[in-house]
């Protein structure tokens, strides 16, 4: 109880110190804290400005629920074949998930940065723009990894639980190239997306036809012949279909260049005015305490 007692006592003793030390030097804290909110405003304004490119998307689904159901009959009927064939009812989304994890992977996200000829853009320091090289003395050249690395904290994918939606956004200094990455990136996406239906298509076609001429079952052959349809549907779908996997339902656009993502300006001056004051306050105790009394 007396430890308490003590506590309490040092804690007001502490607060009186303080209010007497901002009572006596307001002028100080004031000074203070303008200082630091100006100067925290001055590096706002120094700081190189971030843009956002944002894009909304929404599964591409309509028609491949179709086609899905119409293959559910004859799946039934030849489940082994279509397992062994590469064709099945995983769901649409199953397939939107894909979709999200292809676009985050690596080895997507490096043949977007070598065919756009991003490394300069991530590593302006280490590129000599005049030359077109990256600079003479270098310890290291950025390797692709690292540029993966880099542009995966730029970039942010999202979907919302309810509505299905999902953004997709960068972050880059330039709010013209925020966007057009952002853009480039889904129409890299549906591209892949296509070419993996293709593939897959194609090789399951050849799968079935093999089986078809081996097999002499009417009802297979017609089961058979039902996989044999959905697959040439999945293959038009894709030949036609440029938003193949997610469709655009608000395109990215460049950001107006005086609405950045960050540095907040209010805010950095706030943090100043606040941090200043603490600051000053400070200032002002350890001036109280050497005040001879």
């Amino acid at each position: 109880m007396i430890a308490r007692i003590d506590e309490r006592s040092e804690s007001s003793a502490g607060m009186d110190v303080l209010f007497a030390a901002v009572r006596r030097r307001p002028l100080l804290v004031f000074v203070f804290s303008i200082a630091f909110g100006v100067a925290f405003g001055v590096l706002a304004y120094l700081t190189t400005p971030t843009y956002r490119g944002v894009t909304i998307l929404a599964p591409a689904d309509l028609e491949k629920k179709g086609m899905s159901s119409g293959l559910s009959s004859a799946l039934g009927a030849v489940g082994g074949f279509a397992a062994l064939a590469g064709i099945g009812l995983g769901g649409n989304d199953y397939a939107t998930e894909e979709a999200m994890e292809v676009i985050k992977s690596e080895q997507f996200t490096e043949g977007f940065i070598q065919d756009n000829n991003l490394m300069p853009e991530l590593f302006p320091k280490a590129w000599d723009a005049q030359a077109g090289h990256w600079k003479t003395g270098l310890k290291k050249i950025p390797s692709l990894g690292a540029a993966y690395r880099r542009f995966n904290k730029i970039r942010k994918m999202t979907r919302d639980a309810k509505s299905g939606l999902i953004t997709v956004q960068v972050d880059w200094k330039d709010p013209v190239k925020a966007a057009d990455w952002t853009n480039r990136l889904i129409e890299r996406l549906n591209d892949e997306m296509r070419r993996r239906a293709l593939n897959q298509a194609e090789a399951s076609m050849g799968y079935l036809q093999s089986e078809l001429a081996n097999t002499a079952d009417v009802s297979t052959r017609e089961a058979i012949g039902r996989l044999m349809e959905g697959q040439i549907k999945q293959q038009m779908l894709a030949h036609v279909t440029k938003e193949y996997a997610l469709q655009v339902v608000d395109k990215a656009l460049p950001a107006d260049i005086d609405a950045p993502v960050w540095p907040i300006k209010i805010l950095y001056v706030a943090f100043g005015l606040f941090f200043g004051v603490m600051v000053g306050m400070g200032v002002a105790v350890w001036g109280e305490k050497r005040r001879p009394h």
